[in-house]
């Protein structure tokens, strides 16, 4: 269960629940 951290900062607008449950 890794949480891609870099990507919720670059995505910051969209949900990072959205990106967890999609990766």
């Amino acid at each position: 269960m890794t949480i891609p951290y870099g990507i919720i900062i670059m995505r910051q607008e969209i949900p990072a629940l959205l990106i967890f449950c999609t990766y």
